[in-house]
Order: structure tokens, then C-alpha cells, then sequence
């Protein structure tokens, strides 16, 4: 698992965290800024939260837009899930490197 899990959540406006329950805007925000999230919760029911920064808060305003305005479908949220949990997008594109299908 790339992102450390939080056992306990008590919601982003007393923590000082941005949250969002989308792995595209997750995964953009990562990309962009390059600060790993803290993830909440399981497959089903995943928050990955990023502490706040002006950086943050940027990536956070313009891709949240973007990618709801973008046609992206539940099975592209679906597939990067996967992806994050499972570390795919760190480890780049070399073949052979599928730790998550086994």
C-alpha cells in the first residue's frame, strides 16, 4: 500500500486536511504537488486526505473541477483506485511489475 492508512477520522475541518473521496482528483493532486495522502477507509469507501497548503489548495480548486467537467466515468475512478492502493503508479511502466495481480 503507497499511502499510509489513518485509523481515525474526524472530518476535515478540524484537522487541518483536505479530503476527497475521488482517486482522479487524489491522483492529480499527488502528481501535482508531490505530497503523498494520508488514506481513510477501504475499497468501497476510500478518503485520501492531503495536509493543507497553498499547493494543496490549488492542485485541489483546479482538478476538482477539471475532472468533474471532464466526462470521467466511474470506471476510470475505479482503475486508478486500484492503482493507488496497489502502488501502480509509483513503480512506472515496466513490465512484469504487477504486484496487485497475482
Amino acid at each position: 500500500m503507497p499511502f499510509p492508512e489513518i485509523p481515525e477520522f474526524k472530518g476535515n475541518e478540524h484537522t487541518g486536511y483536505y479530503n476527497t473521496d475521488d482517486p482522479v482528483v487524489a491522483t492529480a493532486i499527488y502528481k501535482e504537488t508531490n505530497v503523498v495522502p494520508l488514506r481513510h477507509g477501504n475499497h468501497r469507501n476510500t478518503m485520501w486526505l492531503f495536509p493543507r497548503s497553498p499547493a494543496v489548495h490549488k492542485a485541489a480548486n483546479r482538478f476538482r473541477d477539471l475532472y468533474a467537467s471532464a466526462g470521467v466515468t466511474d470506471f476510470h475512478r475505479f482503475v486508478l483506485h486500484l492503482m493507488l492502493d496497489c502502488g501502480q503508479l509509483e513503480m512506472g511502466t515496466k513490465q512484469g511489475d504487477n504486484k496487485c495481480i497475482r
